[in-house]
């Protein structure tokens, strides 16, 4: 109930401020604010959509279209990728409900490597290789996390030799964040080894929760 009151707060806040041309001030400090507001809020947003994820659809997209709303009638100027958390979540949620078109449309909010990663792992889903393929062949020098997805989607196109190579280069350089890569390669030399099936999804959600 808590993380509500503060959804109706922000909605009040946008609402109430001065065209940024009279009070720009203001307008600063609504951006601060919602900064702010995202950063430490986040983390409640995962906690409620393990209950209920209708509602934290619906209270993320209430905020985003409220701040939006809020800009375009002061004809202020703002960086819409400092939302692009939002959108992410946004993303996972339709993701875990099954909806990988619309979880697609969210991940293509921003450039970034985390949200090629999202896209490759929707375009797996909806049974579009190539494309996934397009989104994540970059990683391949990239951080190991989309490496070790990057090594997933090997897996599930067939790409045994391929997913052995990735792997085994992840854990040689880090063998104990990465042990997983060892669980795969001894799976992945057996005669007929279980391949995996679901791609690799990033999260923003934090490792406490």
């Amino acid at each position: 109930m808590k993380i509500i009151f503060k959804f109706i707060f922000l909605f009040f806040l946008f609402n109430s401020c001065a065209p940024a041309t009279e009070r720009p001030d203001t307008d600063k400090k609504v951006q601060d604010d919602i900064n702010d507001w995202q950063n430490k809020n986040l983390p409640e947003l995962y906690l409620m959509s393990d209950t209920n994820l209708i509602l934290t659809f619906t209270n993320i997209n209430h905020t985003i279209d409220s701040l939006t709303e809020h800009f375009r009638q002061t004809e202020y100027s703002f960086d819409k990728n400092k939302f692009s958390d939002l959108h992410y979540v946004k993303g996972e949620i339709y993701f875990k409900m099954g909806q990988f078109l619309n979880a697609l449309i969210e991940f293509s909010y921003d450039s970034s490597a985390i949200f090629g990663v999202a896209r490759a792992a929707a375009y797996i889903k909806l049974d579009k290789g190539d494309k996934a393929n397009e989104e994540i062949k970059n990683f391949v020098n990239g951080p190991y996390e989309y490496q070790w997805a990057l090594g997933n989607y090997y897996e599930i196109v067939g790409k045994i030799d391929s997913a052995k190579i990735l792997y085994s280069n992840i854990y040689a350089a880090d063998s104990v964040e990465y042990s997983k890569c060892l669980v795969r390669i001894n799976e992945l030399n057996k005669m007929h080894p279980i391949l995996l099936k679901e791609p690799y999804l990033p999260t923003l959600r934090s490792k406490e929760l």
